[in-house]
């Protein structure tokens, strides 16, 4: 679900929608940057529910948006015309030509062009989306869709998955994309000992080809939601004959071949030998540009055509929010802002210090006044989707008072803690805010600014005993889960009774109500017995500018920030 902010025309009736159907909750809570102006009205649909709410933002302004949204085997535009009716979206007289170059701006620049060697998946995800395809992807709504693999099943055991290959598609060398191409690079996957790669198949037992076009993976242990695993940046799908330079000489199969790359600029050209056959940009740029004024500045001049942005630009993302030239579209993702911690920590071992720390974050604080109100405060570890519990009666609440409390019974010599946070993002915002409320409650929070590639990579690698980080949302909520509370973003493992409620979920379909259910319970768990703080849900918020086409379209954009940007044309 997405949806575009416009600027305001007429009378304030935009309205917003929440959808719930049969214990999936995705949902839009209030207005962007400002309460309610009019009270909502409902429209039940079976199990289906609607809910509409008109607001302005803090100057005043209506702002108008428009939600698309997508469900399995249900539409809801017809529903979203009669109960939500926004003001028109901004058009371009002018149709989008494929001979013109399109450039979008990152935060960092490529490091590496290895899937396997990834250690940062979500700033890979923009790079390798345009040189490399996936066996599968997601698409903008968040569905999981078929790419290089035009068809998969599990067996009824779920330990046992078979994709067939779409015919035709070849490497930009000219070689096919066939089995053994892709038995090839997922055995590389399995046994290179990389982290992200490694951790990815860690349950796949045997590999192998049936004919040309199918491929048999054996797992270990029942994994309904396995599909969801080759939908990642390490498990992308290289030609094997390029396979001892992919660091800096990648060869995929994806629409566009890798031409150059600079220190702070990666060139791709379309690949017309592409097995979709869409019409594309000539070219993507992609050009690196840090600081987040930095890309806005470069927005606004022309220099680029795209950008993603962070929520701590709040004022400026509402200022193109008014200004009919450029679109801004927010999706809200599972993905939250949170404190992980090492708990191999003497001090942070003990969960009621965890509790205290927890209960010391002033979050209502941090979203109204960095974040612009666009950063739903939480103490759950799933931002939104599956799992999410919007009606779940959070106990952990600001009390700085019972955090000194509980502190100085349970740490009486005081509790420090080395944290790392990605440069040039909206967690290093949140990370000076902690500084300061930790420290009112006797709690030293050292703060080290690192480049974004190696922030997370040095946690895991336990250089730093904190995170600040915004947690990676993920096609299957249970993987997030894993992670970060029992996988590399936990150095200190998950206790006995989450493991088992994380297990429990695995046991059940991806997707199906049970499965929801399971991850609810461990949602409840989580909120009640902190192991990484949580601060606020994460929504990717991303701004075009004139004359761009396919914003609407991009993969992963309701997954990870920034998106793959392969459909954007101008």
């Amino acid at each position: 679900m997405g949806r575009h902010l416009v600027p305001p025309t007429g009378e304030c009736t935009h309205r917003l929608m929440t959808v719930r159907l049969w214990g999936l909750h995705t949902s839009y809570r209030g207005a962007i940057v400002g309460e309610p102006a009019i009270s909502g009205k409902h429209q039940a649909i079976g199990t289906i529910y609607i809910q509409c709410t008109d607001y302005f933002n803090r100057k005043g302004v209506c702002m108008h948006s428009q939600i698309r949204s997508s469900l399995v085997g249900i539409t809801l535009g017809a529903l979203t015309l009669v109960a939500c009716t926004p003001g028109p979206l901004p058009t371009s007289s002018t149709a989008a030509n494929p001979d013109n170059p399109v450039a979008v701006s990152m935060s960092v620049p490529a490091s590496q062009w290895d899937p396997i060697a990834t250690t940062n998946e979500v700033a890979d995800n923009l790079y390798f989306s345009l040189v490399y395809d996936r066996l599968l992807t997601l698409d903008a709504s968040g569905a999981l869709v078929p790419q290089l693999a035009e068809s998969y099943t599990m067996s009824e055991d779920n330990r046992q998955a078979r994709f067939v290959i779409r015919p035709g598609a070849v490497f930009h060398d000219d070689s096919p994309v066939n089995a053994d191409a892709v038995v090839a690079n997922l055995q590389r996957a399995k046994a290179s000992g990389k982290a992200v790669a490694a951790n990815t198949l860690a349950n796949v037992t045997d590999i192998s080809t049936e004919g040309d076009l199918t491929v048999v993976i054996a797992l270990e242990r029942p994994d309904p939601a396995f599909p969801a695993k080759v939908a990642t940046v390490a498990t992308s799908i290289a030609s094997p004959a390029a396979f001892a330079d992919l660091g800096q000489k990648p060869v995929g199969s994806g629409p566009f071949r890798f031409v150059t790359s600079k220190a702070d600029e990666v060139t791709t050209a379309r690949f017309d030998g592409y097995w979709n056959t869409d019409p594309r940009a000539a070219e993507i740029v992609v050009k690196s540009l840090p600081p987040t004024n930095t890309r806005l500045n470069a927005l606004r001049s022309g220099a680029v055509d795209w950008m993603f942005v962070n929520l701590d630009a709040a004022a400026e993302i509402t200022q193109f929010a008014e200004d009919p030239n450029y679109s801004v579209i927010q999706k809200e993702t599972s993905g939250v802002f949170a404190l992980n911690l090492d708990t191999r920590d003497p001090v942070l071992a003990d969960a009621d210090v965890r509790k205290a720390i927890s209960m010391a974050i002033d979050r209502e604080s941090i979203n109204t006044n960095l974040l612009g109100g666009m950063c739903t405060p939480t103490t759950q570890p799933l931002g939104s989707g599956p799992g999410h519990i919007d009606s779940l009666d959070e106990t952990i609440v600001f009390d700085a008072d019972q955090a000194r409390s509980i502190l100085k019974s349970k740490a009486p010599g005081g509790a420090t803690i080395n944290a790392v946070v990605a440069s040039g993002t909206a967690a290093e915002t949140i990370a000076r805010a902690l500084q300061a409320q930790l420290a009112d409650v006797g709690v030293t929070l050292n703060v080290t600014v690192a480049d974004a590639r190696s922030a997370r990579p040095d946690f895991r690698a336990g250089q730093f005993d904190g995170l600040v980080q915004a947690v990676n949302a993920e096609v299957d909520p249970l993987v997030q889960l894993q992670t970060n509370y029992a996988g590399p973003d936990a150095p200190g493992g998950a206790d006995p009774q989450l493991q088992s409620l994380l297990a429990g979920a695995g046991t059940f379909a991806f997707g199906s109500p049970e499965r929801t259910a399971a991850l609810e319970s461990a949602s409840e768990y989580l909120a009640a017995n902190p192991v990484h703080p949580v601060i606020c849900t994460v929504s990717n918020t991303y701004i075009a500018g004139p004359s761009v086409s396919g914003v609407d379209d991009m993969p992963m954009s309701s997954v990870l920030n920034p998106a793959d940007v392969r459909p954007l044309m101008r």
